[in-house]
């Protein structure tokens, strides 16, 4: 991905690996999604993900992969970004997380070393889970291949374990629960109510325009953050979910009043867990909790399915550890040669 002309060759793998430069990421995508569930692996590691992201965010397709080949399969891969002399993971705040997709611990730190190996004049990767062994990997890469690295915190991500959980409302405080089954019935009270879990299978544009809409009348589309504020994060939001969708694992929870939807869910459900993309609300019927409303269907859903956890994603905002109080501590990282020039 980045390799300097006067560098050195990168040293050799281990004998029976082979190392792979992939610039059309499509061209790999079968053996790529076949090691994510070989490996359990979260939404946001496949290749599907990932051509959303470049075709929203890098329309030049500067995004390209690295593959360890080794045994007639393949073991690992990450793909990076290449911004001038710098390499970079294609993340941005629409990330949740970011990692090296590897069947077991010693593939991924074989593939760390190697992306060191090829000179990088400047690595940067965010959001790295700090309990998953992408971040480790790469510090033992650095340290050996003599590059300086600095570490920082970018998030705090929620999520609700829902190992032994039978019902939803078993995992909310009693003042919570008695507050959302009281906002229930006062919805019930003002009109038609209507709780739906679509897989978009019809309509499904049409349902994602609705939610954006409900989306933009918060305090988001007023501070420019709205998925429908940039035409690439609209663009990248409406992909993902038709990806989701053809997968089987999109689920847009969604709460109607009066045939009016008032707050939704975007989800990603499979095995690995239930993903909380977006969600959103009309600001209007704040008074009701609607959004909590729609995450306790949405949890019914995982639970239904058997999904290990609930991911809130994102950052620890109050109203997300009202949920949980256990996080998961995503860092940056970024490694430059201990020279001059780094």
């Amino acid at each position: 991905m980045s390799a300097a002309d006067d560098s050195p060759p990168p040293a050799a793998a281990s004998p029976w690996s082979l190392i792979e430069v992939v610039h059309d990421i499509e061209t790999i995508a079968s053996d790529w999604d076949a090691l994510a569930d070989r490996t359990g692996a979260d939404p946001f590691c496949r290749p599907g993900w990932f051509s959303a992201w470049m075709r929203a965010f890098t329309p030049e397709g500067r995004l390209g992969a690295i593959a360890l080949q080794g045994g007639g399969r393949l073991r690992a891969i990450v793909p990076l970004v290449r911004h001038g002399v710098a390499t970079s993971s294609p993340t941005n705040e629409h990330t949740p997380r970011f990692r090296i997709l590897g069947e077991d611990p010693a593939a991924v730190s074989e593939l760390a070393a190697i992306v060191l190996r090829l000179r990088q004049r400047r690595l940067s990767l965010a959001p790295l889970d700090v309990e998953e062994g992408t971040l480790d990997a790469f510090r033992a890469a650095a340290g050996a291949a003599g590059y300086r690295a600095v570490e920082r915190v970018e998030l705090r991500s929620p999520y609700v374990s829902l190992d032994g959980i039978e019902e939803p409302d078993a995992m909310l405080e009693r003042k919570m629960r008695k507050e959302l089954r009281r906002c229930r019935r006062r919805l019930e009270e003002s009109g038609s109510l209507e709780i739906a879990v679509d897989p978009g299978r019809d309509d499904l544009d049409a349902l994602l325009a609705e939610a954006f809409a409900v989306e933009g009348l918060q305090w988001k589309g007023e501070g420019g953050t709205a998925i429908t504020s940039s035409p690439q994060t609209h663009a990248f939001y409406l992909d993902v979910a038709r990806w989701a969708a053809s997968r089987g694992t999109l689920r847009l929870v969604n709460l109607r009043l009066d045939g009016r939807m008032i707050a939704f869910e975007l989800d990603i459900l499979d095995p690995s867990g239930l993903y909380s993309l977006k969600a959103g609300f009309d600001p209007e019927q704040a008074r009701f909790s609607p959004g909590h409303l729609v995450a306790l269907a949405a949890i019914a859903e995982g639970l239904a399915a058997g999904a290990p956890t609930y991911e809130l994603l994102g950052d620890a905002e109050p109203y997300k550890m009202r949920w949980t109080e256990t996080t998961r501590e995503m860092r940056s990282f970024e490694a430059s040669p201990g020279t001059a020039a780094g």
